[in-house]
């Protein structure tokens, strides 16, 4: 028998199934019903369609240190990267940061080599497993919304994750799904790792009110289509992440190229 769900989402919840094995499985409630509905998150057939396009998305990466494996997986030893930055991040080193950081994009290139976008990237959909603290290693997770070969997904980057031009609530128009939407969401998600914040925040805290939410994307699309981007120059690497919030880079490879660049600069 299952455990209790550990952790929950739209479309979807993740049970323990024994020590160090979880599934995830549907949310029952929003199975079913006519997948044209998942035009309208959370509508009857939403959670089906999400659920389908994930393990599609599975299907076809395979076997890849970076990515997820399977919908029954070994449980991440340490939990997502945003939850372990929030607990220990003055004890983080500098070498692993940037070990995340390139972890993170070839994630994401390898997505893209294989007609996939991932549209919500952000600390929590990386996971991070290891023997040790010393050798944690992320993996890349939750495709539910994601694109695939074009077919249009149902997720967008969280504010703070998102490029301004776009508008995140508009799931019929396909040019917002581009390579440029997953580069600009990893640039905040290296901000993320190098400052343990969110960008222009300075509390960890969660926004659990619809105030403050609205506040806070209010303010990240204001101050990123200003290209007034939260102070990098302190950051190893600060440059790149500048890079993807302006669209400097036209390619995962571009990016990476970039990044291995400033990072050899640092010696061994």
């Amino acid at each position: 028998m299952m455990d209790l769900d550990i952790g929950r989402g739209a479309s979807s919840s993740v049970h323990r199934v024994k020590s160090g094995i979880i599934v995830k499985v549907p949310r029952q409630k929003w199975w079913g019903g006519d997948p044209k509905d998942m035009e309208v998150c959370g509508g009857p057939g939403y959670a089906k369609e999400v659920f389908e396009r994930e393990e599609e998305i599975l299907n076809r990466l395979g076997v890849h240190p970076r990515i997820i494996q399977g919908l029954l997986f070994e449980e991440a030893s340490h939990g997502s990267l945003w939850d372990y930055i929030k607990s220990t991040d003055n004890k983080i080193e500098l070498s692993l940061r940037l070990k995340w950081r390139s972890q993170a994009a070839e994630a994401v290139e390898y997505l893209h080599q294989n007609g996939i976008l991932h549209c919500d990237i952000r600390p929590d959909n990386f996971l991070l497993h290891g023997n040790s603290e010393q050798t944690l290693d992320l993996v890349i997770c939750d495709f539910g919304g994601s694109t695939i070969d074009g077919r249009r997904g149902v997720s967008s980057p969280s504010a703070g994750f998102a490029n301004p031009k776009n508008d995140p609530f508009d799931f019929v128009d396909m040019k917002a799904f581009t390579p440029a939407m997953d580069i600009f969401a990893l640039g905040s998600t290296f901000y993320a790792i190098m400052t343990g914040y969110d960008p222009y925040r300075s509390s960890r805290r969660e926004l659990w009110t619809f105030k403050d939410v609205l506040g806070y994307a209010a303010l990240v699309k204001r101050r990123f289509s200003t290209k007034d981007f939260p102070p990098t120059d302190d950051l190893v690497g600060g440059n790149v992440i500048v890079g993807c919030w302006n669209e400097d880079y036209h390619d995962m490879k571009a990016l990476i190229k970039a990044q291995e660049h400033c990072f050899e600069k640092l010696g061994p």
